[in-house]
C-alpha cells in the first residue's frame, strides 16, 4: 500500500490504547497481511509517538527538492538555444544536473553549441543543412 498515512491511525489507536510495537505491527499483520507496514516502520511511528508527535504529517526533509520549475529553465532554452547547460545553470540558479534532465525529458537533444528539437519538421532539416 502506497500511502501509509491509512495505516497510521491504526497504529496510533494500538499506541494510545497502551499496546507496544510489537504488539501494533502483529495487530496490522492480521488485519492486513500483505499489505502491512513493516516492523521498523512501526517502531519508528512509536517513536514518533513518544516524542509527542501524533500528526499525520510528514517532517520537512533536507536535500535537494524534488519538483523543479522547469518553465525557469526551459524559457531561456527555447530563446537561445546556444547557451550551454552551465550558463543555463547559472541563469535559472538550478544545478547542472537538474538542467540537463530537464533539457532531455521533453525531448531535447545537445547538436553541436544548440539544443534542438529531437523531430525536426523537413523544412527544418533543410533550414539545418543549408547552414552547417
Amino acid at each position: 500500500m502506497d500511502d501509509k498515512k491509512m495505516l497510521y491511525r491504526p497504529a496510533l489507536l494500538q499506541y494510545r490504547s497502551g499496546r507496544s510495537a510489537n504488539e501494533a505491527h502483529r495487530f496490522l499483520q492480521e488485519a492486513i497481511r500483505e499489505q502491512a507496514p513493516c516492523r521498523a516502520t512501526c517502531f519508528n511511528w512509536y517513536r514518533n509517538f513518544d516524542n509527542g508527535d501524533e500528526s499525520l504529517e510528514g517532517f520537512r526533509r533536507t536535500g535537494r527538492p524534488h519538483t523543479q520549475n522547469k518553465q525557469l529553465v526551459l524559457a531561456p532554452c527555447g530563446a537561445r538555444p546556444d547557451l550551454s547547460v552551465c550558463e543555463l545553470s547559472d541563469f535559472a540558479n538550478t544545478p547542472k544536473s537538474t538542467v540537463h534532465d530537464v533539457i532531455w525529458s521533453p525531448g531535447k537533444v545537445a547538436k553541436l553549441p544548440r539544443v534542438v528539437p529531437n523531430a525536426l519538421t523537413p523544412q527544418d532539416k533543410r533550414k539545418r543543412v543549408d547552414q552547417g
